[in-house]
């Protein structure tokens, strides 16, 4: 929340206005997207010290952020970094953080794993001719008491709030999956992660 408005209060002239309400609508009415936009002055104190507490854990010459591993850590606190680097006038947010800058370089050189084009259309023929493997499994511990068959609503509670409806097929601590159908994908069994999304029954 700190990269954004800087990010933004870089390039507020040339961002669309069609662009502006889509981050409207994704934000839910928890705040307007252009105030935020003009909030960099106001936030690039609180970027400089996130940046600054970043260097100091890689200032004793490790090469990510738990030791010589990449880890979550590295995930979590890569991709605001990675959004200021990819806008050329918010580089310069990063210029006096040399091993920061120098990690982001690491990550950015692991590349993306092996991957190869798919056509739209041959991907959700793919997704139509398979048939899901998720097994159903109850948590027994669940605070809300959701049970396999149970229909019921996901919804992220940060931002981006469009609910995702379906059969709960299987549910943990840290993930709950659901069974849904469209025309273009046939059945599918759709997993989220519980920590930052809310479910509740449909």
């Amino acid at each position: 929340m700190a990269a954004v408005p800087v990010l933004f209060s870089k390039i507020g002239p040339a961002v669309p206005e069609a662009f502006i309400e889509d981050r409207r609508k994704l934000m839910g009415g928890r705040g307007d997207f252009r105030a935020l936009m003009q909030a960099g002055s106001l936030v690039a104190d609180q970027l400089r010290a996130h940046l600054q507490l970043l260097e100091a854990q890689l200032a004793d010459g490790r090469a990510f952020l738990l030791g010589d591993a990449f880890s979550l850590a590295d995930a979590a606190a890569y991709h605001p970094v990675w959004f200021l680097l990819s806008v050329p006038p918010a580089r310069a947010a990063l210029d006096e953080f040399a091993s920061v800058s120098a990690w982001a370089e690491r990550l950015r050189g692991m590349g993306h794993g092996r991957r190869s084009e798919c056509a739209p259309e041959q991907a959700l023929a793919i997704a139509r001719e398979a048939r899901p493997a998720t097994a159903p499994s109850k948590d027994a511990l669940d605070p809300s008491g959701l049970a396999p068959g149970a229909r019921v609503r996901v919804t992220p509670d940060d931002y981006g709030f469009d609910p995702v409806e379906g059969e709960l097929v299987a549910s943990d601590v840290h993930e709950v999956a659901l069974r849904r159908e469209a025309p273009e994908v046939g059945e599918v069994v759709v997993h989220f992660p519980r920590a930052g999304f809310r479910v509740t029954p449909a």
